[in-house]
């Protein structure tokens, strides 16, 4: 072979692996961001703002962070149970990411290092603290002090961490190295460790799982997204939502530990949410898929029977976020608009009614939007001027008006106004790793929304550069309706994303293959046949 044969393979070969770098690897931990400025627990809601993080609603374990006593401090006298209106967390800045679990909250700062307050029965916290069996009571110790904190308190041997997400009672990091790390309860083996204790209370890494981008953390259950565009999952799977064609736990519980499995057949995911009892993912192309618990209509198939594998919701495209109340779901669509679906009992889907659907459909009189929050009976958004908007259940005043009344339709948020014209800088660098050691129910109250804002209040939090990145709102679509029609005889199933970005790479890669192996089989045979003529002469 001569040089100029040589220098034609080597071509091909560097086009190959460059362009094979690009199809595998389409996306890093910093190329998705799942964060946003609000997320919402079982009874309270969270907003990050200027690195500070703002809480309002339930407060008798001390989820808000505000350090007033829970209700197992002989202090408590009631008067902090509630907070109708945001408050400030105390002693925490420079926080870019926030999450909340049922009675938990997690902050991710921007040196990498996670703080958490509030419930810490099962070690949620990682406090290496345990449940008190004697007393029978969540948040003990044994020596009978409170494990719980109403301040927040730094997760120990944690380091170098981008993503936070806070289930029921565990919680979940994602390392800069595509690693995930869990801690807190592990019944259902939803940590995905060697730990073997209900409540592990130091953090360790999630095993088999690698290349991870996003994470989220159901009721008992838990999701990544790696690089791929596929989904993970592991912990409990009752009611099919793990994904994976079954209803059987990836482990048996307690005693032995969960591997993530793949969620059958999704491909090109670029979003992940987990519900109570149900998950969900968005697609490149802007469809919804949904799997799990569909008992309200959650999944948004046009029924209420569970799913085992994901199925597509109905009618929707064009979305470009979602997210995963208790038993509803919703979905921002990039004209602005919200839709929702699944259960409405407490009017968390916010139009109007208390009836539960089965299908998506919009929130009247909502337009802006550019992020969105769900909790257990209640739901939240951010508007494009910087107002947070609420609906759904309020009996402990999680959605902000100052009253402990129910809304069916959007209410403001009072005394909470962000920014959004800096909501979407270039993600900041971590820094160099440092080095690891080792409820009632209410009746629905119709109530209309106002025509008039009143005057603007003092905009105490404002979002600047070290928020997280916000998909941006592209100019509305004309094409989108108010109704997405009546569901089809039957939902598809998933199918593999023939017409992914990934998949005409791979056909850039063929192409190439056979220009460059043909150009250098032309070569090739040249070259022979001007040795062989050499050679006769």
């Amino acid at each position: 072979m001569n040089n100029t044969s040589k220098r034609l393979l080597g071509a091909l070969l560097m086009a190959c692996v460059i362009t094979g770098i690009i199809v595998v690897h389409p996306l890093t931990a910093s190329a998705v961001d799942s964060t946003t400025p609000l997320f919402a627990g079982d009874l309270h809601s969270l907003a990050l703002s200027d690195g500070t993080v703002w809480a309002w609603g339930l407060n008798t374990w001390g989820q808000l962070g505000d350090g007033s006593p829970n209700f197992l401090d002989p202090l408590y006298d009631g008067t902090t149970a509630f907070r109708f209106s945001p408050v400030k967390v105390s002693d925490l800045g420079d926080v870019r990411a926030i999450s909340a679990g049922s009675w938990h909250s997690l902050a991710l700062k921007g040196d990498g290092t996670v703080w958490s307050w509030g419930n810490n029965g099962n070690s949620q916290l990682s406090d290496d603290a345990v449940w008190n069996w004697s007393l029978g009571i969540a948040g003990f110790v044994s020596d009978g002090n409170t494990s719980g904190r109403s301040v927040p308190g730094q997760v120990s041997h944690l380091s170098d961490v981008v993503a936070v997400a806070a289930g029921h009672w565990h919680s979940l990091a994602l390392k800069g190295d595509g690693t995930v790390w869990s801690w807190g309860d592990n019944y259902y083996s939803q940590l995905g460790t060697n730990c073997t204790t209900q409540g592990c209370s130091v953090p360790g890494q999630v095993s088999g799982l690698n290349d991870v981008v996003s994470i989220a953390a159901g009721w008992y259950h838990s999701l990544a997204l790696k690089s791929d565009g596929t989904v993970w999952a592991w912990g409990s799977n009752s009611v099919g939502q793990l994904g994976d064609r079954t209803t059987t736990d990836t482990s048996i519980p307690i005693d032995r530990s969960s591997v993530p499995g793949q969620v059958f057949g999704l491909s090109d995911v670029v979003a992940i949410a987990a519900g109570d009892l149900h998950s969900l993912a968005l697609k490149g192309d802007g469809t919804v898929w949904a799997w799990g618990n569909n008992k309200y209509g959650q999944l948004g198939d046009g029924s209420t029977d569970p799913r085992s594998v994901p199925g597509q919701v109905f009618g929707l495209s064009d979305v470009v976020s979602i997210i995963a109340g208790a038993f509803h779901s919703l979905a921002l669509r990039g004209d602005g608009s919200v839709w929702v679906w699944g259960n409405n009992e407490l009017g968390q889907l916010g139009d109007g009614s208390a009836i539960d659907r089965s299908v998506p459909v919009k929130v009247p009189d909502l337009t802006d939007v550019i992020a969105l929050a769900a909790g257990w009976g209640h739901s939240l958004v951010l508007k494009s001027d910087g107002t947070v908007w609420a609906w759904g259940r309020n009996d402990s005043g999680q959605l902000g008006d100052g009253t402990n009344t129910n809304h069916n339709t959007p209410i403001r948020v009072l005394d909470l106004l962000l920014l959004t014209s800096t909501l979407a800088p270039t993600p900041t660098p971590m820094p160099t790793p440092i080095p690891t050691l080792s409820g009632s129910t209410s009746t629905s109250t119709s109530t209309p929304m106002p025509t008039s804002l009143g005057s603007t209040p003092t905009p105490a939090p404002i979002l600047t550069s070290s928020a997280p990145t916000l998909t941006p709102v592209p100019t509305p679509i004309s094409t989108v309706g108010m109704s997405l029609g009546s569901p089809p005889a039957s939902v598809p199933s998933v199918i593999s994303s023939g017409e992914s970005w990934r998949d005409t790479l791979l056909w850039v890669v063929l192409v190439l293959v056979v220009v460059f192996g043909v150009g250098f089989g032309v070569v090739f045979l040249r070259t022979k046949r001007n040795s062989v003529v050499f050679a006769r002469v």
